[in-house]
């Protein structure tokens, strides 16, 4: 850049005046960053909810898929603490207990889409 180039812009960034944003420009400014920061904790919160869904899948489904290739069934016998207790054993099958969780995790996930859908109508 020459020297004359350089007073130009000088001379042209004096003549400017500069004035201050408007109210209604500061307002949308700030709704658009309420906006980026609310969209931005609900993706954590709705991350957060599948992960302690899938730690509690996880937690209920490994030691069933362990028993069940050791050859052992979950047995629970109630009538060493309960003497009158009626029911002795319960086997859970762990196809049967993922199936429930398959379907319990599309249920959530169906409800979480819906509300995005309703949200977007709303705006």
């Amino acid at each position: 850049m020459t020297k004359q180039d350089n007073d130009r812009l000088n001379s042209l960034f004096q003549k400017m005046e500069l004035s201050e944003p408007s109210s209604a420009f500061e307002s949308k400014l700030m709704k658009r960053v309420e906006y980026s920061v609310a969209k931005r904790h609900k993706k954590n919160r709705i991350l957060s909810f599948f992960a302690a869904m899938g730690l509690i899948a996880g937690a209920l489904a490994i030691p069933v898929v362990v028993f069940r290739l050791m050859g052992h069934s979950l047995e629970f016998n109630f009538s060493a603490l309960i003497p009158d207790f009626k029911i002795l054993r319960l086997d859970f099958n762990p196809v049967v207990v993922l199936i429930f969780l398959s379907v319990f995790l599309l249920l959530v996930g169906d409800i979480i889409v819906r509300e995005k859908i309703r949200e977007k109508k709303e705006k």
